[in-house]
């Protein structure tokens, strides 16, 4: 084989040459992470502030439980439930369904948003929920499942 190689002008290798593959390894994993600590500093940079009325919620430490040797502390009872009063309204408040067939998000959202604002009425009234849900509809590019 190396007889063919010397006659056609090829010259052998002469092996792996490790060092330079490790240099150009190094150098990538350098340089790709300096790349990404940039870019994460830039998003870090431009978040949106949070919205008003959001909690910000911080975890707290717990604190330290003191038992006897053996003996397991009491957990605390968990409620079986929580009900959060969230004002309510229908995808079609005016019943008009031919408007309001796929209006279920934006029924979805004025419920959140009234939640939001401490509105205490159990029902939305119709004609406020359709003029917010006909808002909300009209912001979107076509109605959803339709290729028209």
């Amino acid at each position: 084989m190396g007889v063919m190689a010397r006659r056609a002008g090829i010259r052998p290798s002469r092996g792996v040459g490790w060092g330079g593959i490790g240099i150009a390894v190094l150098m990538a994993v350098i340089v790709g992470g300096g790349s990404g600590l940039l870019v994460r500093h830039y998003m870090q940079r431009e978040a949106p502030a949070p919205l008003p009325g959001v909690a910000a919620l911080h975890p707290q430490p717990l604190q330290p439980v003191e038992v006897g040797p053996g003996t397991m502390p009491t957990p605390e009872a968990l409620p079986s439930h929580a009900l959060l009063q969230v004002p309510f309204t229908t995808q079609a408040p005016l019943n008009n369904w031919a408007q309001h067939q796929e209006s279920c998000e934006a029924a979805n959202l004025t419920m959140l948003v009234a939640y939001w604002k401490h509105d205490t009425s159990v029902v939305i009234e119709p004609h406020a929920a359709d003029a917010a849900i006909r808002q909300i509809d009209a912001w979107k590019a076509q109605p959803d499942l339709n290729d028209v």
